[in-house]
């Protein structure tokens, strides 16, 4: 077989996986503890999807796929039977680390890491950009906090929380998933779609199935998540970089969380500072 059908192949096999995932992620992966989440977030966007073209387009010839192979199918049913507790979550953690490894062993093998806009890109320009992007993101989530939509579901994690130093390790978490959320619809679909596709088609592919992912999310950030998977999709081509969109999108979310918990007093601040932000609606 040729390979541009094998690429052809890997891409469809990639986007079959992709349902799968969405699909748990949707149903079974609701914001357990810190490092749960940080392993499902690394298995499900980030190192399933490589493993899976890499073994299509790359190893079915080749004496990897025996380490491959069983990975995908162990990694699968590791998230097919998570529980909260016991042998199951050791599992978990020895696998993930064991097949983040390994991908990133691939993505070195077979040449990966700007294909797939993992390096820093075109950063003396990005860099500053961000800065003027996180002020306006401040403005944003500053207003919206007050909507009854978004207190009413912000932040995801609420129900987990006994103390407010456990805040700091759901943000970890936050910025890891972020990091495999992005990879996988920015660094990873955008230029394996763009090589069959284009460019334009690639953006737009990703941005419908991004923002389905948003299903159940305020109307409004439903709608904005069709601006910003488009945005952030060309930024992310230009810059040659996922890491803006990785970051803009932690900031997003992370500021959204502590306004709306410093509006329902879960954290504190300086009055003033509550003040000002219960004067913003």
């Amino acid at each position: 077989m040729n390979r541009n059908n094998l690429e052809s192949i890997a891409i469809g096999s990639v986007l079959l996986y992709l349902a799968f995932a969405l699909v748990f992620a949707i149903n079974q992966m609701l914001w357990h503890p810190p490092a749960i989440w940080i392993s499902q977030s690394l298995l499900l966007f980030f190192v399933l999807p490589v493993l899976i073209y890499n073994i299509v387009k790359y190893q079915l010839e080749s004496p990897l796929k025996y380490v491959t192979i069983p990975l995908i199918l162990i990694d699968i049913l590791l998230l097919a039977i998570f529980k909260y507790r016991g042998i199951l979550i050791g599992l978990l953690y020895v696998f993930t680390i064991t097949s983040l490894l390994y991908t990133l062993f691939l993505l070195k093998s077979y040449n990966q890491y700007n294909l797939f806009y993992l390096g820093l890109g075109r950063w003396k320009i990005w860099v500053p950009i961000l800065l003027i992007v996180f002020i306006t993101i401040v403005i944003g989530t500053a207003y919206f906090s007050s909507k009854k939509a978004y207190i009413r579901i912000y932040p995801l994690y609420k129900y987990y929380i006994k103390s407010n130093g456990e805040i700091f390790f759901y943000e970890l978490s936050f910025l890891i998933f972020m990091f495999s959320w992005e990879f996988l619809f920015r660094g990873f679909l955008i230029p394996l779609l763009r090589k069959k596709t284009g460019l334009f088609l690639a953006i737009a592919i990703s941005t419908i199935i991004f923002s389905l992912a948003h299903y159940g999310k305020p109307q409004t950030e439903i709608y904005s998540s069709i601006f910003g998977g488009i945005l952030l999709g060309y930024l992310t081509v230009y810059f040659k970089s996922v890491y803006p969109a990785v970051l803009s999108h932690f900031f997003l979310s992370f500021t959204m969380n502590m306004f709306v918990m410093l509006r329902v007093g879960r954290i504190h601040a300086p009055d003033i500072v509550v003040n000002i932000l219960k004067g913003i609606h």
